[in-house]
Protein backbone atom coordinates (compact mmCIF):
# COMPACT_ATOMS: atom_id res chain seq x y z
CA UNK A 1 0.00 0.00 0.00
CA UNK A 2 2.88 2.39 0.75
CA UNK A 3 4.12 1.99 -2.83
CA UNK A 4 0.73 3.10 -4.17
CA UNK A 5 0.67 6.15 -1.88
CA UNK A 6 4.23 7.10 -2.96
CA UNK A 7 3.29 6.68 -6.64
CA UNK A 8 0.23 8.90 -6.20
CA UNK A 9 2.37 11.52 -4.42
CA UNK A 10 4.88 11.51 -7.30
CA UNK A 11 2.10 11.80 -9.91
CA UNK A 12 0.54 14.71 -7.98
CA UNK A 13 3.95 16.46 -7.73
CA UNK A 14 4.53 15.99 -11.47
CA UNK A 15 1.09 17.40 -12.29
CA UNK A 16 1.63 20.35 -9.92
CA UNK A 17 4.92 21.18 -11.66
CA UNK A 18 3.02 21.70 -14.94
CA UNK A 19 1.27 24.78 -13.56
CA UNK A 20 2.38 28.39 -13.58
CA UNK A 21 1.04 30.71 -10.89
CA UNK A 22 0.03 34.31 -11.57
CA UNK A 23 -0.82 36.81 -8.82
CA UNK A 24 -4.55 37.60 -8.68
CA UNK A 25 -3.60 41.29 -8.41
CA UNK A 26 -2.00 41.03 -11.86
CA UNK A 27 -5.09 39.32 -13.35
CA UNK A 28 -7.46 41.98 -12.06
CA UNK A 29 -5.37 44.88 -13.41
CA UNK A 30 -6.43 45.80 -16.98
CA UNK A 31 -3.49 48.16 -17.53
CA UNK A 32 -1.27 45.92 -19.66
CA UNK A 33 0.30 46.35 -23.07
CA UNK A 34 -0.27 43.79 -25.80
CA UNK A 35 -3.11 41.41 -26.61
CA UNK A 36 -5.41 40.54 -23.74
CA UNK A 37 -7.93 37.76 -23.22
CA UNK A 38 -10.79 39.01 -21.04
CA UNK A 39 -12.63 36.69 -18.66
CA UNK A 40 -15.92 37.91 -17.15
CA UNK A 41 -17.54 36.26 -14.14
CA UNK A 42 -15.21 33.26 -13.81
CA UNK A 43 -14.15 31.10 -10.88
CA UNK A 44 -10.38 30.62 -10.71
CA UNK A 45 -8.35 27.85 -9.10
CA UNK A 46 -6.33 29.74 -6.50
CA UNK A 47 -4.03 29.23 -3.52
CA UNK A 48 -3.79 30.88 -0.10
CA UNK A 49 -0.95 33.13 -1.32
CA UNK A 50 -3.26 34.89 -3.82
CA UNK A 51 -2.29 33.19 -7.09
CA UNK A 52 -4.33 31.83 -9.98
CA UNK A 53 -3.03 28.89 -11.99
CA UNK A 54 -2.35 28.26 -15.66
CA UNK A 55 -1.52 24.87 -17.13
CA UNK A 56 1.74 24.98 -19.09
CA UNK A 57 1.05 23.14 -22.31
CA UNK A 58 1.52 24.18 -25.92
CA UNK A 59 -0.41 27.34 -25.06
CA UNK A 60 -1.41 28.71 -21.68
CA UNK A 61 -4.57 27.24 -20.21
CA UNK A 62 -6.13 29.22 -17.36
CA UNK A 63 -7.63 27.06 -14.67
CA UNK A 64 -10.95 28.89 -14.53
CA UNK A 65 -14.56 28.42 -15.52
CA UNK A 66 -17.90 30.25 -15.16
CA UNK A 67 -19.09 27.16 -13.21
CA UNK A 68 -17.63 27.01 -9.70
CA UNK A 69 -17.82 23.20 -9.58
CA UNK A 70 -15.71 22.84 -12.72
CA UNK A 71 -13.14 25.28 -11.34
CA UNK A 72 -13.02 23.24 -8.14
CA UNK A 73 -12.21 20.13 -10.20
CA UNK A 74 -8.96 21.86 -11.22
CA UNK A 75 -7.89 21.83 -7.57
CA UNK A 76 -7.22 18.10 -7.56
CA UNK A 77 -4.53 18.22 -10.26
CA UNK A 78 -2.47 21.22 -9.20
CA UNK A 79 -1.29 23.36 -6.33
CA UNK A 80 -4.54 25.32 -5.97
CA UNK A 81 -6.46 25.09 -2.72
CA UNK A 82 -9.79 26.78 -3.47
CA UNK A 83 -11.85 28.51 -6.14
CA UNK A 84 -12.17 32.29 -6.08
CA UNK A 85 -14.63 34.40 -8.08
CA UNK A 86 -13.28 37.27 -10.19
CA UNK A 87 -15.83 39.51 -11.91
CA UNK A 88 -13.15 40.56 -14.44
CA UNK A 89 -9.70 39.19 -15.33
CA UNK A 90 -7.34 40.38 -18.06
CA UNK A 91 -4.80 37.82 -19.22
CA UNK A 92 -1.92 38.83 -21.46
CA UNK A 93 -1.12 36.22 -24.11
CA UNK A 94 1.29 35.64 -26.95
CA UNK A 95 -0.35 35.41 -30.37
CA UNK A 96 2.34 32.92 -31.43
CA UNK A 97 0.67 30.40 -29.08
CA UNK A 98 -2.14 30.22 -31.65
CA UNK A 99 -0.03 29.99 -34.81
CA UNK A 100 0.74 26.56 -36.22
Amino acid sequence: MSSLVNKQHVIHAMNAAKFQCVPLVELTNPEKLGPLMVYKDHWWASDHEGHAFFYEGKAYAPQCNPDKHIAENHLAVGRATHAIFLPWAWVKFDISDYVR
